[in-house]
Order: structure tokens, then C-alpha cells, then sequence
């Protein structure tokens, strides 16, 4: 058949097979994208796979997190509260897990969920940036898919945000831009009901709702204040005197001693105390998306259509600069990298919008003249941003290339813009055709290149990890079937996050165990008695068990840890002849508690004497590989369980 007799078939078919065909063809396409890293590791080691080539029995760590999210998963799905953190999602989890449990993995059970969250982002995310901009199919399908391939390639790799939230995040920042809308139609019911939607899509991840919320607020904030001007006073009172009145009251809730291990997770994590703001190369992507849209609005400030959209998307980024700068308001220190979740969704989202309004300048033959002052700045922020996407690149190419999955994130913020600014000057400043073409090129081959240098990085970086993370199968597969969830059982350093990932077990001192709902003094008292029993310095294991003790405390600190964002504002101040206590004060790094941790901790090491009452309480059962025997020091009541060629669990009687 003929390219137009495919056509002219394809035309007659009922609708419905059209629907169903195009759902298959997304649903086969999105697992194959879901399955594809893991069936490319399996065939670069036939010879040493246990199970079918399609299985994934196991996984790598990759990407950063993935043993941390992974053991969160198998709690979850395995009925422990521990599934909260997932709110409703978790409900699927637990789901699929009933269907599977009986023969999949716990990484199964993930790769499964990301396939449904892909076949949701090739269905809302499309959908949406043509509720968000207006702009046409084409495009909206373009600018989706180059996102999804640079993100489900790359970063997405990792259980979590990239792979999970992002179409409930699409949808529930494009619910709330019609939650403006409405407001300014005054359909106030439908407004309500966009709100409450929104808030509920956005509650898997923090950030996300963070900035929903944030925005939402403001929008009606707005919509009250400017209907009456007594209104925005008597809201200013009504906040005041609701802030003094429930300060104490939240402050006694937060102090109370049953709320104690929240405040210990939170500490742990690097949120504290402090009144200076972060700044990193984002800030600069916001500035530039505000000017940009300053600019546009200038000068399409007649044409109600384009102001209205640039409006709603500068309120949009001057709400992610304030939760960005929540620290001078709040005297609450987040580790603010995380936000650049919803900053990209927003760029691309304002990538959309600038298309757009590039297309109905051409469509519209506007008379635009901008001021040469404006033209300047428009060709500043597009070379800019040019020169940041090289930069970005240039650094994971002379550093290790293998690592730039770590980049993906940073470089698809700066590219949107440096899309979204070129479009801009060719369209409006040298008023030309957009070739459409040309651009739609541009965005798919970066994309497609991002994602697949992304993939390939973690495929690689993971080949020599397959073939040991595959022995331990049935060391898997016996913890599963003969430990309970309640069971707490210790590791060393090593296996430890590895089984905990793949059972849903609390392995101690896995990372994820650092997150569970426990105090301070039960992470360090469960340290101290797994190294009187677990030689560190023989092992060489020092610098895991001072990251655990310390685990992110040293985030707002100046040069303790390289997650550190105040470096220059310690050594300003240090300059400045402010003492070293009262600058890691003034920035939120309580030094204190951390040389009085690992000094406790350390000490614990060097006398490396067994507790055995304590040990029998913490580690009631030890997985001890045999290479790891000569390290560990049991209670003589301890008894071996052979589970495998080269692993034992040891349990007292």
C-alpha cells in the first residue's frame, strides 16, 4: 500500500480502533523504554544470568538513591507504615505487588510502576502543555517528547520524581495556571475544585507541592485582595494574628518528646535553623525567564491573549523564587537543590508559551517594535543561556562522561530557555519565520542525544556490579521467605543497603534506615553497637560510617561535606573577622553536634568491644558474607544459618 492508501485506511478505521491501536503502540513503546536498560545490562551477561533475559531480579545502584527509594518500595508494599511516605501512590504499589509478589522482584515491582507513570506522560503532558500555552498539537507533542526522552533515559533511571511524579506534577502545575484563569472569569466553583485537585496530584513529592501550594495561595491571595481593598488588610491581620496565635501551640506540638524522631529525620537531612538564602546557577535561569518575560510583556501589552499568558507565567516564576528565598522568611534551611523538579517542568512549560506566542506573532503579523535597549537584553539571555548548556556539558566530557546522568537535570533548565530566547529574537527581534523544521530538530535531537548519553552512562557504569549483585539471588530470595517485616537485622556497610533495597527490610546501617522514623540517639546507639562488634578499621570502612553518623547534618555547613551550599558565606564572614562558631551559627551548621557525634562514634571504633546485650537487641540476626567473616566479633550464643555458597545469616538461640 501506498504512503496515502495507509492514510486514507487509517482514516476510515472506526475511532475507537484508533484510540485503542495509538494506547497500545504508547503502552508497548513506554515499556519498552521502562525495561530497555535492564534487558541491555542481562545481554551483555547471558552466560551469568539465573533467570530469564527479560527478568530483573536485582539492580545496581546506578543512579544516585536508587537503594534508598527501592527499600522504601518494599516496605511499602510489604504493609508497613513506612508506606505513608508515598501517600495514595502507595496504594498502587501495594497493588501491583499483590498480582506479583509471589515471583517478581522488589526492582520488578518499580519497573512496573515507571512504565505506568510513562504511559501517563505520553498521555497528560502533551495534553497539558496545550492547555497551558494554546500551542498546537505538533509542537505540544515535540516539546513532550523531547522531555521525555531526556528525562525517562537519564535521570529517570532513578525510583523517585523523574520517575514517578512527573505527569501528576504536569497536570497539577497546569491545574493550578486554570485556577488563575478561572479567578479572572470569576468562575469561582471550578476554581475550587481545580485547587483541590491540584493540592492532591502534588502531594507525592514536597517540592512539588511546595510550589503548588505556594502558587495557590497567592492566586487567591489575589483574586480577595483586589476585589476589595479592606480585604487585603483584614487578611494581613487575619495572618498576623493567626501566626501569634498558633506559634506556640506548633512550637510545643513540634518540641513534644513523641515527635521526636520527625525532628531527628529532619536534623539528619540537613534542615535547620538559619536566615541566609542559597544561590546556585538556577537563580540565574530565574532572573533570565522573569527578564524574558518582562520583555514580552512590554511588548505585547495590548494584546490581551499574550499578556495574559505572560502574566500567569511570570507570577508562576516569581512564586519559585520566593520558595526558593524561603529561608530569610521562614528561619528554615531546606536543601534547596531539590527544587529544580518543578523548575524544569515550569521552564518547559514556558518553553510552550513562548513557542506559542512566537507562531501567533508570524500568524498574526503584529506590529512589534522593541526598543534596542530590550533587543540587548534579548540577545544577552539567548547567548547566556547558550553558553551555560555548553558549560554544563563540557563538564561531566573532561570530568568522567560516564557521570553525566548527574548533569541531565541542569542542562535540560538552561536548554528550554536558550529554546524559548532564540525563538524570541528570531520571531519578534528580527521578526522571521520560526522554521518550525529547524527548531523542532533542534529540541528531539538534543533530547534523544541527552537521554541516550544519560542511559548509556548508567548501563555502563553498572556492567561490572551486575555479575556479584546477581550471586546474591537466593540470598534474596531466603530473607524474603523466612524474615519478617518486623525483623531488624544487621550487615556490613557494603551488603547492608543492597539487601536492604531488595527485600524491604531494615538492614542495618543501610542508608535507608537513616530515614526511618527513629531518634537521633537510636541511629547513634545503633551505630556505637555495630562497631563494637564490626571491625571498621580492618575493613577500611571509616568514611561509610562517618557519612552515617554525620548523613546530610552537613549540608548547610561551610566545607564538611560536598553537599555543602555555604561555603562562600563562611568564608565571607570569616574574612570579615567573625569567629568559626559564630559564622557556622550564623549559617545553620551546628559544628557542635557533629564533633560530638563522630566523636562518640570514633571512639566507639577505636575500642571495638562488643556489647553482647546490646548487639543481641540491635542485630538479633547478622548477614555475614564469608569474605566479611574475619571482621565481625558475634555473642557466643550466635548460631550460622548457611543460605548461599558464600553468605551466612547468624541468629542467637
Amino acid at each position: 500500500m501506498s504512503h496515502v492508501d495507509i492514510k486514507e485506511w487509517m482514516r476510515r478505521l472506526p475511532r475507537a480502533y484508533r484510540y485503542f491501536g495509538c494506547i497500545f503502540l504508547i503502552v508497548l513503546c513506554t515499556g519498552v523504554v521502562a525495561w530497555l536498560p535492564y534487558w541491555i545490562l542481562n545481554g551483555l551477561h547471558l552466560q551469568d544470568l539465573t533467570v530469564s533475559w527479560w527478568r530483573v531480579p536485582v539492580m545496581t545502584p546506578g543512579v544516585f538513591d536508587t537503594y534508598v527509594y527501592l527499600n522504601w518500595i518494599g516496605e511499602s508494599v510489604r504493609g508497613s507504615a513506612f508506606g505513608g511516605l508515598f501517600k495514595w501512590y502507595a496504594l498502587l504499589l501495594k497493588s501491583i505487588w499483590s498480582m506479583m509478589a509471589s515471583w517478581s522482584s522488589v526492582p520488578e515491582i518499580w519497573i512496573v510502576t515507571r512504565w505506568i507513570s510513562l504511559i501517563l506522560f505520553i498521555l497528560i503532558v502533551p495534553w497539558t502543555m496545550r492547555l497551558w500555552s494554546k500551542c498546537s498539537r505538533k509542537t505540544s507533542w515535540v516539546i513532550a517528547s523531547g522531555l521525555f526522552f531526556a528525562l525517562s533515559l537519564s535521570i529517570g533511571l532513578r525510583p523517585g520524581a523523574y520517575s514517578w511524579y512527573l505527569p501528576f506534577a504536569f497536570f497539577s502545575i497546569v491545574g493550578t495556571s486554570y485556577v488563575y484563569e478561572s479567578l479572572n472569569h470569576e468562575r469561582v466553583a471550578r476554581a475550587c475544585v481545580w485547587t483541590l485537585g491540584s493540592l492532591f496530584l502534588s502531594m507525592l513529592y514536597p517540592w512539588f507541592f511546595l510550589f503548588v501550594g505556594l502558587w495557590l495561595a497567592s492566586i487567591w491571595f489575589v483574586y480577595f485582595t483586589r476585589r476589595n481593598t479592606y480585604m487585603y488588610f483584614g487578611f494581613v491581620v487575619l495572618c498576623i494574628g493567626s501566626i501569634c496565635g498558633i506559634a506556640l501551640p506548633l512550637a510545643h506540638w513540634f518540641l513534644a518528646p513523641e515527635r521526636a524522631a520527625m525532628l531527628g529525620i529532619f536534623e539528619r537531612t540537613g534542615i535547620v535553623f538559619a536566615r541566609i538564602p542559597f544561590f546556585a546557577n538556577t537563580v540565574l535561569a530565574f532572573g533570565a525567564w522573569l527578564m524574558l518575560f518582562g520583555i514580552l510583556g512590554f511588548v505585547f501589552r495590548q494584546y490581551s491573549k499574550q499578556s495574559n499568558e505572560i502574566i500567569r507565567d511570570s507570577f508562576a516564576w516569581i512564586v519559585m523564587v520566593f520558595l526558593w528565598f524561603s529561608t530569610p522568611f521562614t528561619g528554615i534551611h531546606l536543601y534547596s537543590d531539590h527544587l529544580i523538579g518543578p523548575t524544569i517542568i515550569l521552564a518547559w512549560l514556558s518553553l510552550s508559551t513562548v513557542w506559542n506566542i512566537g507562531e501567533q506573532t508570524e500568524r498574526g503579523n503584529f506590529q512589534i517594535q522593541i526598543p534596542r535597549f530590550f533587543q540587548y537584553f534579548l540577545w544577552l539571555i539567548a547567548i547566556g543561556a547558550t553558553l551555560f548548556v555548553a558549560y554544563i556539558i563540557q563538564q561531566p566530557i573532561r570530568g568522567n562522561p560516564l557521570k553525566f546522568d548527574s548533569y541531565a537535570v541542569h542542562v535540560l533548565n538552561w536548554f528550554a530557555l536558550t529554546v524559548a530566547s532564540w525563538i524570541v529574537i528570531r520571531s519578534i527581534v528580527l521578526q522571521r519565520k520560526q522554521k518550525k523544521r529547524f527548531f523542532y530538530g533542534v529540541v528531539l535531537f538534543f533530547c534523544v542525544g541527552i537521554g541516550i548519553w544519560g542511559m548509556t552512562s548508567v548501563v555502563l557504569r553498572d556492567t561490572d556490579k551486575l555479575v556479584p549483585a546477581l550471586q546474591r539471588v537466593s540470598v534474596i530470595n531466603w530473607l524474603r521467605l523466612n524474615m519478617s517485616l518486623e525483623s531488624e537485622i544487621c550487615s556490613d556497610p557494603e551488603s547492608a543497603p543492597f539487601y536492604a533495597a531488595h527485600t524491604g527490610l531494615r538492614i542495618y546501617p543501610a542508608e535507608a534506615t537513616l530515614t526511618y522514623a527513629v531518634t537521633n540517639e537510636a541511629i547513634l546507639h545503633m551505630l556505637e553497637v555495630i562497631v563494637g562488634a564490626y571491625d571498621v578499621q580492618e575493613s577500611k570502612t571509616e568514611s561509610v560510617f562517618h557519612f552515617d553518623t554525620d548523613y546530610y547534618r552537613t549540608i548547610p555547613c561551610a566545607a564538611a561535606s560536598k553537599y555543602s551550599h555555604n561555603a562562600w558565606w563562611y568564608a565571607m564572614l570569616m574574612n570579615a573577622g567573625i569567629s568559626s562558631e559564630q559564622a557556622n551559627r550564623f549559617i545553620g551548621c551546628r559544628q557542635e553536634t557533629l564533633d560530638e557525634n563522630w566523636n562518640r562514634i570514633s571512639s566507639a571504633m577505636k575500642q571495638h568491644q562488643l556489647d553482647e546485650d546490646a548487639f543481641r537487641v540491635t542485630c538479633p540476626a547478622v548477614i555475614i558474607p564469608d569474605e566479611q567473616r574475619d571482621y565481625w566479633q558475634l555473642p557466643s550464643t550466635y548460631q550460622e544459618t548457611r543460605v548461599s555458597d558464600s553468605v551466612s545469616i547468624w541468629r542467637s538461640e
